[in-house]
């Protein structure tokens, strides 16, 4: 589930997308894994 191509409702993928646009200067975030890893405060893998 969790390597799974994309959020299961149009809402979440809103979400995500005003996560990854906040972040947009970061070219480390790769996946929704490293946004979601950002937004509750972990480090994220460069």
């Amino acid at each position: 589930m969790m390597l799974s191509p994309g959020p299961s409702t149009p809402e979440k993928q809103e979400y995500l997308n005003k996560l990854r646009d906040a972040y947009l200067s970061r070219t480390d975030l790769a996946s929704r894994a490293d946004l979601q890893d950002l937004e509750e405060g972990r480090t994220v893998p460069r």
